[in-house]
């Protein structure tokens, strides 16, 4: 019984974060979505970045333009009669300021959605038609992801305290926030440690 349920959960979860707080100003989706990092080199952000992702998750995929990190990862979560597949990019932007570099990320998603419909006949209900719903990519402006994603970079750069697991994180967030971290923690991703997995 234990996968059916997780899988619902997980479903749930990529429904819930639409729900979840977003910015409603230029400065507060900066705040979200930027961090600066003093000392530290464009190589050296970027290479956190993709650590952090690979730790997330196996199955991420990355291309790598001048100043950029774009890393893209295929899920598909199945509940019996139905299915959610979707995509999640990762674009992570950089640039020198006066005392180091500023970095800043932004996910989308696309999802789709396909379950099967019964379909009558002459004889009555006689077979499943596949019907599928599917939305365009949306960016993720939840700052939960966000604040993980940053939280697991910094760590990378200056080693200090814990690694920051999904389970510390969701400690202390609503309902909301906790949905909203799918991106990092759900049960289609990895979640590696650093001191037990290699990002190599």
């Amino acid at each position: 019984m234990k996968q059916p349920v997780c899988l619902f959960v997980a479903l749930a979860s990529l429904a819930g974060c639409a729900t979840a707080p977003v910015p409603q100003n230029r400065s507060e989706w900066s705040a979200i979505h930027t961090r600066s990092f003093p000392g530290e080199s464009e190589h050296a952000v970027l290479d956190a970045a993709e650590k952090t992702l690979r730790l997330a998750d196996k199955d991420f995929r990355f291309d790598y333009p001048t100043g950029q990190l774009v890393a893209t990862r295929n899920w598909l979560v199945y509940a019996v009669i139905a299915a959610t597949t979707g995509t999640d990019y990762w674009t992570i932007t950089t640039r020198p300021t006066a005392d180091g570099i500023e970095a800043t990320a932004q996910i989308t998603r696309t999802m789709n959605s396909i379950a099967p419909t019964p379909t009558v006949g002459s004889g009555g209900i006689n077979g499943a038609a596949v019907v599928s719903s599917s939305t365009p990519g949306q960016p993720v402006q939840v700052a939960a992801p966000y604040e993980l994603f940053w939280e697991r970079v910094s760590y990378l750069l200056k080693p200090q305290g814990t690694w920051p697991t999904c389970n510390s994180f969701k400690a202390g967030k609503d309902r909301k926030q906790k949905a909203a971290i799918d991106t990092l923690c759900s049960v289609t991703t990895d979640d590696g440690q650093p001191n037990t997995h290699s990002a190599k």
